[in-house]
């Protein structure tokens, strides 16, 4: 695979077909890559819902009302839509939640390791939190990485970031799905609520999911 050819020939899709729509395979490939997206110090401050029903996109698209009117057609044609979400703190309960798993996960060679890594990552967070003052700023730029990740691995099928929304009619959807399904557990991954702050026009199924 030549990543630089499809970075050179991919293009931001402006009208979707409403006809299309994305194998369960695909489907599988983008939930893989999203669940795989990197993080400062494998933090994971995000949360993604995922829309492949219409009344699911009908939802979404209420956020394009009056001055992104003009997105609305793109997300109800477009096969499925991602809305990309950012924690709204880090807290230390978190972290503990994030090292618990990665030790169920084998990740550490031994108790040294595991507390290195605890140490390290919340030296990282914390500097956030009280030093600089600017957590969620730095939260929601670990969520591009994460829009990155999906982009790349959707190039052969369309896709297109936006963030022309208003985030208020989003959130309340957002929030209702989170509270309406009770997902099984899930690596490195707490039940705080969440903040939606993009939705995408393209990506997994019809089914509210939560990342590793």
């Amino acid at each position: 695979m030549n990543i630089a050819h499809y970075a050179q020939t991919r293009y931001t899709t402006k009208a979707f077909d409403p006809g299309f729509k994305l194998s369960q395979e695909q489907v599988g490939q983008i939930e893989t890559l999203l669940r795989h997206s990197p993080s400062s110090t494998n933090s994971q401050p995000w949360h993604f819902f995922i829309a492949g029903s219409e009344e699911g996109k009908a939802r979404v698209a209420k956020a394009a009302a009056g001055g992104y009117a003009f997105n609305e057609a793109k997300i109800r044609h477009a096969s499925h839509v991602v809305v990309f979400c950012a924690r709204v703190a880090m807290d230390d309960g978190y972290l503990q939640t994030l090292l618990a798993q990665e030790q169920r996960d084998g990740r550490f060679a031994n108790d040294e390791a595991r507390a290195g890594q605890h140490k390290g990552r919340s030296h990282f967070v914390n500097m956030h939190r009280f030093e600089l003052r600017d957590a969620q700023h730095w939260m929601e730029k670990q969520v591009y990485l994460a829009v990155g990740t999906l982009l790349l691995g959707a190039v052969s099928n369309c896709a297109t970031p936006s963030i022309g929304w208003k985030n208020r009619f989003i959130w309340p959807w957002a929030r209702c799905c989170w509270a309406r399904r009770r997902w099984k557990s899930t690596p490195a991954r707490s039940r705080a609520s969440t903040r939606a702050c993009w939705a995408r026009s393209w990506a997994c199924a019809s089914r509210d999911w939560s990342p590793r």
